[in-house]
């Protein structure tokens, strides 16, 4: 079988599979926050030790409360039927720089020429916009963060930022769902953005892949050949 179709249909199972999961987890929790609220109005009201239990499973029921929203919009997002045409990447890279530029930060944005690429505009938009916001967490901790987006070799897309980076020898877990490298007393995240870039992009039958070094920044690029 051809390795690209095999791929589409592994990924087509993979998506089938994490709608059903999103669907059908939504129920529990909603049933766990409802008991959490019921304990909390309890007479007499629980012990402080008990309130710290109870605001611990509040928040782990918060936080997959979202992961399950994260699925249901990576589900929704990859069964859309795929409707290419010739796309500018420029204006959606700037779209995205409008509504993600933090107001409590300084970012040093740099945007040099852009391809236009056969592309699916809405996915393309979703793509660049994974892209940039990872590399604007990621760059938090700097006093002056540096983002550049920049095209090599023609059609060669890439997001590069100056942020803390990443250990190439844990590259494997980088576009894994749920997967995260960093803990998340350090950054926020349910794991899904990249997973979400890596199948946008194998949807177009393009490749991405990145380059980094712990507390030297990363670099993501990609390809989108349809």
């Amino acid at each position: 079988m051809d390795p690209q179709r095999e791929l589409e249909r592994l990924e087509a199972e993979l998506d089938a599979f994490t709608y059903a999961i999103a669907h059908d987890l939504r129920a529990p929790v909603r049933h766990i926050d409802g008991f959490i609220r019921l304990l909390e109005r309890e007479s007499p009201p629980p012990t402080e030790k008990a309130a710290h239990y109870l605001r611990t499973v509040a928040n782990a029921s918060a936080r997959l409360a979202a992961m399950i929203d994260d699925l249901a919009a990576l589900s929704r997002l990859m069964r859309a039927p795929l409707q290419l045409r010739r796309t500018a990447l420029a204006p959606l890279v700037h779209e995205a720089i409008r509504e993600l530029s933090p107001k409590e930060r300084a970012v040093d944005w740099r945007v040099a020429e852009l391809p236009t690429l056969r592309a699916d505009a809405a996915l393309a938009r979703v793509l660049l916009r994974e892209l940039l916001s990872n590399a604007l967490k990621y760059t938090r901790p700097r006093g002056a963060a540096i983002i550049e987006v920049g095209s090599e070799e023609g059609e060669v897309v890439f997001v590069r930022d100056n942020g803390v980076g990443f250990d190439m020898r844990r590259a494997d877990r980088l576009f894994g769902l749920f997967q995260r490298l960093h803990r998340d007393e350090q950054f926020e995240g349910s794991g899904v953005g990249l997973a979400t870039a890596v199948r946008i992009v194998h949807r177009h039958g393009g490749r991405i892949w990145a380059e980094a070094a712990p507390d030297a920044g990363a670099t993501f690029r990609f390809t989108l050949r349809s």
